[in-house]
């Protein structure tokens, strides 16, 4: 089942499954806003995000294109978040529920002329973000992006996020040095780290257990703005940086290199075990 309403000045589309799971997707950004579980809320929104139109969205998934963060002379995180998207007709596949949204950009100094395509699957106990890009340069042309993914904790000091396989160093752009993940998964205090992808993650929160996987993306970003940089953010409560982390399938250490009528796809996949 899919529902149209409006939530502050978004319109929203909802995917309801029939064992009550659900997603909650913005046209503004193509934002995934919510994903419940059997009633229980998966992603974290910022009880205090702009919900206008017309700013960036503090929570929920944004879709960081062509830009990451500041890896680049454009708008940091990239402008794709602050465009609306139209959306296509919900698809029902088995178990699955789905439906895509797209947005169309001209060339213009941030970018060449390309297409977007953002896919949002929900199936019991699942959540599958799809992005697609195909485009429309006479030259290749580089991006990068992220699917920015905030979720949800009970509380930050019992969290822990495992799995990590890959051999190379990443990047602490809080140090700025090279870096790995830390052995202990631990997630607390202020944390901004890219990572080689290696392996699908487990991200452990009391008994909640959360299976991370991605294809395309090259990296993983892992975030948390830490008591002091949350309480200097004018859209997210002081102390709610215990209750998220970001974990985002990511290409940002090195960007995608598109080439004349070029298409590719990153995906991410979030799952309870």
């Amino acid at each position: 089942m899919q529902q149209a309403h409006t939530l502050g000045d978004l319109t929203c589309h909802r995917l309801t499954l029939p064992n009550g799971d659900s997603a909650l997707v913005a046209d503004w950004g193509a934002h995934v806003l919510s994903w419940t579980v059997q009633g229980t809320e998966q992603l974290y929104l910022s009880p205090t995000a702009l919900l206008d139109g017309q700013a960036a969205i503090r929570g929920g998934v944004p879709v960081c294109w062509p830009q990451f963060a500041e890896r680049g002379p454009g708008t940091k995180h990239g402008w794709a978040r602050q465009r609306l998207w139209s959306p296509d007709a919900p698809h029902h596949g088995g178990v699955t529920l789905s439906q895509t949204w797209r947005l169309q950009h001209s060339a213009d100094a941030s970018a060449p002329a390309h297409s977007l395509a953002l896919t949002v699957s929900l199936s019991p106990g699942a959540l599958h973000i799809g992005l697609q890009v195909a485009s429309q340069a006479t030259a290749p042309w580089a991006a990068t992006g992220a699917l920015h993914t905030y979720l949800r904790l009970a509380d930050v000091q019992h969290a822990r996020l495992g799995g990590w396989g890959a051999d190379a160093p990443g990047w602490d752009s809080v140090a700025k040095t090279p870096n790995h993940p830390p052995a202990d998964g631990c997630v607390v205090g202020e944390i901004d780290r890219i990572d080689p992808c290696g392996g699908p993650l487990t991200l452990s929160d009391g008994p909640r257990r959360l299976r991370i996987t991605q294809g395309g993306w090259s990296d993983t970003v892992v975030w948390n703005p830490g008591p002091a940089k949350c309480a200097a953010l004018p859209d997210m409560p002081a102390g709610d940086e215990r209750h998220m982390v970001c974990v985002e399938a990511a290409q940002a250490l090195q960007p995608l290199t598109l080439a004349p009528g070029a298409r590719w796809a990153g995906w991410q996949r979030l799952q309870l075990l």
